[in-house]
């Protein structure tokens, strides 16, 4: 039997991520594994729901009775499928996030399970286990891009470092502003003249981008400086020179 928790705070209430997580018809739209899904039955108490999975060699499908207290807990019971044993809880736990007091909840996955085949289980076990973690990934991303999607705006945050120091500008941009527009919102909080603004390569999270991506909530954009001159270009160009000097 294998067995995985995981945890996370959104910024969204319970009953939104509680909605969210019941809206099974939707997972193949957002979570990568999930090839098809369907409601068999539904009521105030009760989903009782098919789910396909695809990852890698693992490709299967399994029904559970999902136990619904609205808001607050999901059980997850094993109905049909290739294990022995299956069963999760989703536990979502009110808090209160920032000065403001917005609503926020922390979110809590725990699931256990064996497969029926002891072959199956040493081919399969390991990748179900990594499936099944990323679950809560999946959800917490749907989460914010949900709150983004309904406030109309997202917040990012401008980085540019110097050899001396880091600088950091937390911005909030239209959605559907570029990385271009957003490192401009950043140049009208910052005091220092020399920051390329325009000019210097661009990316997210260490990976280089176009001015013209989109980033989404929580990115961090960051301005690259130009790099030094490597010392073999720097002999090339002098070698050049020389050659040049005695050429006249």
């Amino acid at each position: 039997m294998r067995e995985i928790k995981h945890s996370a705070l959104v910024a969204r209430p319970p009953a939104r991520l509680f909605a969210l997580i019941n809206d099974i018809e939707s997972y193949p739209s957002f979570i990568p594994w999930c090839t098809h899904a369907k409601v068999l039955s539904k009521s105030d108490r009760e989903i009782v729901a098919t789910i396909g999975v695809r990852q890698g060699p693992l490709q299967s499908e399994f029904t559970t009775r999902n136990e619904l207290e609205p808001d607050h807990r999901i059980l997850m019971r094993l109905v049909s499928g290739p294990f022995k044993m299956l069963e999760g809880e989703w536990l979502l736990t009110p808090i209160a996030q920032g000065v403001d007091g917005d609503a926020g909840c922390r979110v809590q996955l725990a699931m256990k399970f064996a497969f029926k085949n002891r072959l199956t289980a040493v081919l399969f076990e390991q990748k179900f286990a990594e499936t099944a973690a990323s679950l809560m990934d999946a959800f917490v991303a749907r989460a914010r891009f949900a709150a983004m999607s309904e406030g109309g705006r997202k917040r990012c945050v401008v980085a540019y470092a110097t050899r001396e120091r880091q600088y950091l500008w937390a911005v909030d941009v239209p959605i559907d502003a570029t990385i271009a527009e957003t490192i401009e919102a950043a140049r009208q909080l910052a005091d220092e003249p020399d920051v390329p603004w325009d000019t210097a390569p661009v990316g997210i999270f260490g990976e280089l981008r176009e001015r013209s991506d989109r980033p989404a909530e929580g990115d961090r954009i960051e301005i690259y400086r130009p790099l030094p001159t490597d010392p073999r270009d720097r002999r090339r160009e002098r070698v050049q020179r020389e050659r040049k000097g005695r050429g006249k």
